[in-house]
């Protein structure tokens, strides 16, 4: 009698076991090829007609944000159907994983998937963790980056934070999939296709750096000292260029302003390149060489000035990556693009425009110059964009347009109601919604 007790209770309870929600991210390393390894996560979600699945991976662009067509989750074992990929998972759930394999057209490669936990973190650790850390990586090429990494915990020990580097500043890229332990940490950068994964050791974050190769990159908790990004300028070289210069290169698509910025702090001289049609400012110039009238202005191996300063102006040419185009600098500050609206159009507008990975916010700021012009800007912080300049402004009665550089090829168009903007952007072929309300 007891023996059919406990098979009763056995056949009662197991199946409990699989009505556990599988809900969450669950992540795993695919062995396409000896050597290469891709990082597949599925977020799961359920809901009144059972689950769904969305496949992502940080390293491939291909794999962003893809619907699984079916999903089910049945005794313990997961089956998933992505018709986009043209691939498909089954898996068995087994204490705490899911053990299976992907197939797509005629490879059938294993795949274990682990939930991303989040862990309970002692105070200690969290002021540890909080806070920014640099490293450096170095590149088969013998080329050299200093990146940081920042890190935020709110109350429920949830890890945010993004990545950059002092040397190339903006932009940041934020971070996502972040879990830590007082043992380690890994994260996903999605939009560079990165990923991170280190140790804590009395040396720092001790791991590698993933992106398409894997590189050793040990991070260390600092503060960010400007010092770091000082330029090393003789008497000869500040005298030339402290202060604003800006010029213009031709392309068949629209002109690309370029400006450089040379300016004290406190003992030292900092220097910087703005791109301000495209809304990127504050990129460190790593390094000036002044050798009579001869000239380089370097702001990374891949962004080089060369030239000669001849009657007050810096004439040569810039050089980004493999191209090369004149340029002509003169020293001052960038005129200002004037602009004439109404004044019920004037001050700052906010709103928020759909894009493929999620939302990006846009601010739209009609103000005066320190001269007293009348220049307008869109920033937008989630993509890290500030200052693009607004070229046009266009307002017949309600109907407003508005462009930025036709570099760009962005433009807005919308109606104007009271304190509300709403209409469309466009770029390129492009189109996406947007309303814009004035904040002030």
């Amino acid at each position: 009698m007891k023996k059919m007790m406990l098979l009763v209770l056995s056949l009662i309870l197991t199946p409990s076991l699989f009505a556990e929600s599988i809900e969450g991210t669950w992540q795993g390393q695919l062995i396409v090829s000896p050597g290469n390894e891709l990082t597949i996560q599925f977020i799961i979600e359920s809901g009144d007609d059972g689950y769904s699945v969305t496949l992502n991976s940080p390293e491939s662009g291909a794999i962003k944000n893809v619907p699984a067509d079916t999903a089910r989750f049945e005794n313990g074992e997961l089956t998933i159907e992505v018709a986009e990929l043209s691939g498909s998972f089954a898996g068995n759930f087994n204490e705490g994983e899911i053990a299976g394999h992907w197939q797509q057209l005629d490879q059938l490669l294993p795949l274990v998937l682990e939930p991303l936990l989040k862990a309970e973190l002692s105070e200690a650790f969290r002021t540890l963790l909080r806070g920014r850390w640099e490293g450096t990586l170095t590149f088969p090429s013998g080329d050299a980056l200093l990146i940081d990494m920042i890190f935020k915990i709110d109350e429920e020990n949830n890890v945010t934070g993004d990545l950059g580097s002092p040397e190339q500043l903006p932009p940041r890229f934020p971070m996502s999939d972040v879990v830590a332990s007082e043992s380690g940490i890994r994260l996903n950068v999605t939009d560079m296709y990165a990923s991170f994964k280190g140790s804590f050791t009395k040396e720092g974050i001790v791991g590698e750096w993933i992106q398409g190769s894997s590189l050793p990159l040990t991070m260390v908790k600092k503060v960010f000292d400007p010092k770091l990004l000082a330029l090393d300028l003789d008497d000869e070289a500040r005298s030339l260029l402290m202060g604003s210069w800006f010029g213009y290169i031709n392309t068949p698509a629209g002109d690309i302003t370029v400006v450089y910025r040379f300016t004290r702090v406190d003992d030292y001289i900092l220097g910087y390149s703005d791109n301000p049609d495209q809304g990127s400012l504050d990129m460190p110039i790593k390094s000036v060489t002044l050798n009579g009238s001869e000239i380089e202005i370097k702001v990374n191996n891949y962004y080089v000035f060369t030239g000669k300063a001849e009657d007050g102006k810096l004439a040569g040419e810039l050089k980004q990556f493999n191209q090369t185009s004149p340029l002509m600098l003169e020293k001052g500050r960038l005129p200002p693009i004037a602009l004439d609206i109404p004044d019920r159009l004037r001050g700052i507008w906010q709103g928020v425009q759909k894009n493929p990975k999620g939302v990006n916010t846009v601010i739209v700021r009609f103000e005066q110059d320190p001269a007293g012009v009348l220049v307008g800007f869109v920033d937008q912080p989630d993509l890290y964009l500030k200052g693009s300049r607004i070229h046009d402004v266009t307002v017949s009665a309600d109907r407003v347009t508005i462009k930025l550089s036709e570099l760009t090829r962005t433009s807005f168009t919308g109606t104007l109601s009271g304190d509300q903007l709403l209409g469309a952007v466009t770029t390129g072929a492009k189109v996406s919604e947007l309303e814009l309300k004035r904040m002030k």
